[in-house]
């Protein structure tokens, strides 16, 4: 159980090890059409839901595996689920804490259900401006989400209550990276109490948004940030920013938390980034990911899983025996980069390029 060997050492889970959080994706499903989103590279991708049978084995299996939390987010909109309703409410049913990561499109009709069964809820804006907003969530209409956070945060006020804590995540693309000060003002507006930017992951047959390879994307990024600073000096919200230039700090945010992947038909995976077979192109070069299915939560307890299947790969993601391929001086040429199947440590998969690892880009954790 959790056991393998590694030259003179023997190494071991502890038996009562198990996974502290759980990505749950109920829908893939979804009404925008986000010009940076990574369904359009995904493979054999279908549109659906989970059924209640399974999330009810599923939410069991989570009790009994010791899991506390749960995030609500992955390739499709979890309020476009038919009894979302329900759903919450069964989580909240079980003391489990529960974030909620939405496109915001349908929150002005839940808003209520909403804050009163979720603990934290993220929110994508990727432009402060209508006309942006629009050409990069393609679908969606600014005002009616910021109307929704409006009605969260006075259901909050009216209440006296705490929760739910609201975020708000940021996609930088070439469209958008002169707007990130000013999503700032409106989140201050708000009353929003973090704001997270996160790099655009490029894909293959890139549409030319990538800002990760391009300095003057990158500086206008920076200067608008800094320029709402100056402006706003108390903006009373947290910022998180990618990390850049790269350097030796890695970290795997689903290792880091204890967690693993629920994909909508039960399949248990290592984290998002691996459910599902597409592909990328970081730093000029073209990968591709291939998905990680460590079991089923339908059919297994995912205490188990954690302690078997997951066991070695946790350990290398904690004790960072993970290469960078974004550093390496051979990434052009080296064959191994090409896919996440291996790297020259002899990690079978690898994380090695992973953009979430090393800080480019942030989970809703």
């Amino acid at each position: 159980m959790g056991k393998f060997e590694t030259t003179d050492w023997v190494i071991e889970l502890k038996s009562g090890a198990r996974p502290r959080e759980v990505v749950m994706e109920i829908s893939t499903l979804c009404e925008f059409k986000c010009v940076h989103c990574f369904r359009w590279s995904a493979r054999n991708f279908t549109e659906t839901y989970m059924d209640m049978s399974k999330f009810s084995k599923i939410l069991e299996n989570l009790v009994q595996s010791g899991v506390e939390k749960v995030t609500l987010t992955g390739w499709g909109e979890p309020t476009t689920h038919p009894n979302f309703e329900q759903l919450l409410k069964y989580l909240r049913s079980r003391g489990l804490r529960v974030v909620l990561n939405t496109n915001g499109y349908r929150l002005s009709k839940l808003y209520r259900v909403v804050a009163e069964n979720v603990d934290e809820i993220v929110v994508s804006i990727d432009a402060a401006a209508l006309e942006l907003y629009g050409r990069v969530r393609v679908g969606g209409v600014l005002p009616e989400v910021v109307e929704s956070l409006r009605k969260v945060v006075e259901l909050k006020r009216l209440e006296l209550v705490t929760g739910p804590t609201i975020k708000v995540i940021f996609t930088i693309t070439k469209l958008n990276s002169h707007e990130a000060g000013d999503l700032l003002k409106l989140a201050r507006e708000l009353g929003v109490n973090e704001v997270m930017y996160s790099y655009y992951i490029p894909l293959e047959g890139e549409r030319g948004l990538d800002c990760v390879s391009d300095t003057y994307c990158i500086k206008r990024f920076e200067e608008s940030i800094e320029k709402a600073k100056r402006e706003y000096p108390e903006l009373g919200l947290r910022i998180s920013v990618p990390q850049l230039p790269l350097g030796s700090y890695r970290s795997c945010p689903f290792a880091q938390n204890k967690a693993l992947y629920i994909r909508v038909d039960g399949s248990v995976t290592p984290c998002l980034y691996y459910s599902r077979t597409w592909k990328t192109k970081l730093f000029g070069v073209e990968r591709s990911i291939n998905e990680i299915v460590l079991g089923s939560a339908i059919e297994e307890s995912l205490a188990d899983i954690w302690r078997n299947e997951y066991s070695k790969l946790y350990y290398k993601l904690s004790f960072n025996e993970m290469p960078s391929c974004f550093t390496c001086v051979l990434a052009n040429y080296c064959a191994l980069t090409r896919s996440n199947d291996g790297d020259c440590l002899g990690n079978t998969p690898t994380c090695a390029h992973c953009p979430f690892y090393h800080g480019l880009t942030f989970c809703p954790l």
